[in-house]
């Protein structure tokens, strides 16, 4: 009988014993890089509690189906992230071990050859959700909104969709998977971190995963939807609607287009685990295809702060520009004294670099409220159908523990219109304008002709696609043609020089005087040009859009644009009877 009773109390101490002596995951994230040639590397971020056990390396996979490859992973480095003034030392010293109260953050890192066997396996199946994972022992028994057991997260891969010829990377920058929120303030977090490909990504909520096969269990009240006890009215509930703009928030606000997350915290000993999947879409062939999505598991710890309002960003966050032109605003942030201080906090200011071609200067670095003048020259073919976006965070000085907002701002870049001008010349001083217009928006036509002087009223103007106009006398003319796309408000103004000389041929500053044939136009690589016969060749040119000589060569049939930045071009071809002009547009 004895047997009977011991072997379940060794089992139960078994157990015990190993949750006593394993790490206590406070969050983490994991997400993956393309290193070409159908490589990736998967990076795990694993947050310590220093004042548990040591951390070890977690357990990697991947897997589809019932296929499954664990995968060798190193850690690569130990950080300390913990919310602690200056003037301390690091709360987490030695590094992995027991220490004080702290938070110590691991970063993993493991490869995949899909070219390779046994990985190979997936594409030669035509496998199309690949998912990779990162386990280990075991999420912080003080979690109060969710049961917890092992530390689970993973991403996804779509190989289907992208094939042997695409590859899809998550975001460069490290998740933040930790947060300390101050009881009964605005709490106003970002979880967009810029997506390496340009894809599309919408952000939700999960329920947390303790293997691949299940999920734990939200307790009492909490869902998806209120994963935390937010400020609510009546007091006391959580399921309120969301009002975001409300002073102070209600409810629980996650966007999904922007990843801001917004609430005011209310119950002050509160730890709870936010799961985000962040998931990228990527226009494929038309069509907006999930390609692959990365977790986050988020553990949030809601403290009593010392009557410390936290700062706030006063400037909008959604802007409009023409692609080719100059945007810059400035951003401010704010930060109001409490009822219980005596001073005024200083604000910090600081960007993700969202945007690797602008620029985010601080305009006053004594100011006790910070603020900063982004500034971006966008260039022509910057324009998409997403906006670019970049996070901005402020921080107070409070010693101890600082308050802090994260914003996100969005650019959305807008196409210029665009057209390809013809001219042909005809007896009796005609001459036949026409716009070949293309790209996004309704397309409105202006045309202005103005003699030698260049000054004063037009001696014609047309607001149709193609038209003509006789000359009275012989000389030099301009011609301004503007293009607008309505509703996007982008116009593009060419202006060229006619020569009217009473004679069939005409030379035309930068534009086609006989319709000379290349296409595809626009391009993106090799153009094929259909040349007239009999005709003594002499040169080609391609100069760029501020009229710079970009080539010089031979003239030949064919021409490849794939090496020029994209804008629009003039091709020069020259011959000793006339010369022809044509102008290419590269995307």
């Amino acid at each position: 009988m004895k047997n009977y009773t011991i072997l379940p109390l060794f089992l139960f101490l078994m157990f015990f014993n190993s949750k006593l002596y394993s790490a206590e995951i406070i969050g983490g994230s994991l997400r993956y890089e393309a290193l070409g040639n159908q490589q990736y590397k998967i990076i795990g971020v694993v947050n310590r509690n220093c004042g548990g056990t040591s951390l070890a390396i977690p357990v990697f996979k991947v897997y589809s189906g019932s296929t499954s490859f664990n995968l060798a992973a190193s850690r690569t480095s130990i950080k300390d992230i913990t919310y602690y003034c200056k003037t301390d030392t690091s709360h987490c010293n030695p590094q992995n071990a027991s220490s004080a109260e702290g938070v110590e953050q691991h970063t993993f890192e493991a490869t995949i050859d899909f070219s390779n066997a046994p990985y190979n396996a997936f594409y030669n199946s035509g496998t199309c959700e690949v998912f990779f994972s990162m386990g280990n022992c075991c999420r912080s028994s003080q979690t109060t909104n969710i049961t917890t057991n092992d530390f689970y997260v993973e991403a996804m891969l779509n190989l289907c969709v992208l094939g042997n010829s695409l590859a899809n990377s998550n975001s460069g920058i490290v998740p933040v998977s930790y947060i300390e929120m101050c009881c009964n303030l605005p709490v106003f977090k970002s979880f967009y971190n810029k997506d390496v490909d340009g894809d599309s990504l919408n952000f939700e909520i999960v329920t947390p995963k303790k293997n691949k096969d299940s999920f734990e269990r939200f307790l009492g009240q909490f869902t998806i939807a209120n994963p935390m006890t937010p400020f609510c009215l009546p007091q006391g509930t959580i399921d309120c609607a969301p009002l975001p703009n409300a002073k102070p928030p209600r409810g629980v606000t996650l966007y999904n287009e922007t990843g801001d997350f917004i609430l005011t915290p209310s119950k002050c000993d509160e730890k709870a685990i936010l799961n985000i999947r962040t998931s990228e879409y990527r226009n494929i062939n038309g069509s907006m295809t999930l390609v692959g999505y990365y977790t986050n598991e988020v553990f949030v710890k809601v403290r009593v702060c010392s009557g410390n309002n936290p700062p706030t960003i006063t400037t909008t966050d959604k802007w409009s520009i023409c692609e080719g032109s100059k945007l810059c605003f400035t951003i401010q942030s704010k930060d109001t004294r409490s009822i219980n201080q005596t001073t005024d906090d200083t604000t910090h200011i600081s960007w993700n670099r969202g945007i690797p071609d602008a620029t985010f200067t601080i305009i006053d670095s004594s100011a006790r409220e910070k603020s900063a003048q982004f500034c971006w020259q966008t260039k022509i073919g910057d324009s998409r159908s997403l906006a670019y976006q970049f996070i901005v965070n402020a921080t107070d000085s409070v010693c101890g523990f600082p308050s802090d907002i994260s914003k996100a701002f969005f650019v959305n870049v807008k196409p210029k219109a665009k057209a390809i001008t013809q001219y042909q010349k005809w007896a009796g001083n005609k001459l036949v304008f026409e716009a070949l217009p293309f790209g996004k928006g309704l397309m409105n036509f202006d045309w202005s002709i103005k003699d030698s002087f260049n000054t004063g009223l037009p001696i014609y103007r047309s607001f149709l696609k193609r038209d003509s106009f006789v000359f009275k006398d012989t000389g030099k003319y301009y011609i301004t043609f503007i293009i607008n796309n309505l509703p996007l408000n982008c116009p593009t103004v060419y202006i060229d020089t006619v020569y009217i000389d009473g004679s069939v041929t005409t030379s035309v500053g930068n534009i086609i005087v006989e319709r000379l044939k290349i296409y595809p136009n626009p391009t993106n690589g090799l153009i094929t040009i259909d040349l007239p016969k009999n005709q003594n060749w002499l040169e080609l040119k391609l100069m760029n859009n501020i009229g710079q000589v970009v080539y010089t060569g031979a003239v030949t049939s064919t021409f490849d644009m794939a090496k020029y930045a994209v804008g629009i071009y003039t091709l020069e071809i020259l011959s000793s009877e006339k010369n022809y002009y044509v102008s290419i547009v590269k995307e």
